[in-house]
């Protein structure tokens, strides 16, 4: 019996849990053939399953594997036993949960929508901030050295 049935639907694979436990060779087969498809991006249909810890370990393995793709994984379908398991072992802050698969696909869809690639930006450097061709950089100051306060420099006043 299969443990897992896959479909295409809107640019990303639905997954379809039809038996626990679901083992690492199914996961790694579902990998194997989201890679030959071209989609990075699944959803996972937990609809009608009982809540099993053994659900965990291939859940992280799947989630981690997608995100090195940079793809992402969404969960639907979740029983209230399922979910309470999840939020009691700090695993629904992991995922991005839906309650039905049409919403899962629509989420993905927005995320793919406005997770365009955006014009890089300069890095601040030591707190400093971007440094501007035409602005000159903020002087460091000396450790050790207090700034006068007259404003000129401490050389000129006749402290060193």
């Amino acid at each position: 019996m299969p443990q897992l049935k896959i479909r295409k639907a809107r640019g990303a694979a639905v997954l379809a849990v039809t038996a626990v436990p679901l083992c690492e060779a199914v996961v790694r087969e579902v990998l194997v053939v989201l890679a030959k498809t071209g989609y990075c991006n699944a959803v996972l249909d937990l609809k009608g399953l009982a809540p099993d810890p053994s659900l965990v370990k291939p859940l992280l393995t799947l989630r981690r594997d997608l995100q090195k793709r940079r793809g992402r994984l969404v969960l639907c379908g979740l029983s209230g036993e399922t979910e309470e398991l999840f939020r009691a072992t700090w695993l629904l802050g992991l995922f991005e949960v839906r309650p039905d698969v049409d919403s899962a696909l629509a989420c993905l869809r927005f995320h793919l929508e406005t997770d365009r690639p955006r014009k890089s930006r300069p890095t601040p450097r030591n707190g400093v901030g971007p440094v501007h061709p035409d602005k000159p950089r903020p002087a460091r100051r000396r450790k050790g050295v207090r700034p006068s306060r007259n404003g000129t420099p401490n050389s000129l006043n006749g402290r060193d």
